[in-house]
């Protein structure tokens, strides 16, 4: 009587192909009738990088200094009443907006001031500014907003 590893009862008459068939079969469906965990890695925030920018608004449009963490010192845009983003690249309208690059913010002209609504790189969400002033101005970072 010979024994051989290939001999199994079950397949026994059957062919090699037909076995290597049988097999691999039974090996598919043992992997993927049997529950697997599935593992989702998600990205944790970015921790806003430290800006700091005086903002102005005049009757005229907006100025903007940065004194750290911008690609820029100064920019300016004139626009009577603009809505205008604010980002480490510089400063454009805000509709359409550009495609933002490292903190970003949108500022909004209001009666006796500003608002503004964070985009990405801030702690904050919406932020107002009020002066009785003609030219009103305050010190926005990732934190909020104060006085200059």
């Amino acid at each position: 009587m010979e024994t051989s590893y290939w001999r199994v009862p079950f397949f026994k008459g059957f062919s090699m192909r037909i076995h290597a068939l049988a097999t691999f079969v039974v090996a598919l469906l043992l992997t993927t009738a049997c529950p697997k965990k599935s593992y989702v890695v998600a990205a944790a925030p970015a921790e806003p990088g430290h800006f700091a920018v005086i903002l102005e608004r005049s009757p005229t449009g907006w100025a903007a200094h940065c004194e750290v963490g911008c690609q820029w010192t100064d920019v300016t845009m004139s626009c009577n009443g603009c809505d205008v983003q604010l980002d480490a690249s510089g400063i454009a309208r805000a509709y359409p907006s550009p495609a933002p690059k490292g903190f970003a913010f949108v500022v909004s002209d209001a009666r006796d001031g500003w608002t503004a609504r964070g985009i990405q790189g801030v702690r904050w969400q919406n932020l107002s500014w009020s002066c009785g002033a003609v030219v009103c101005r305050g010190r926005l970072d990732e934190t909020g907003v104060g006085s200059v």
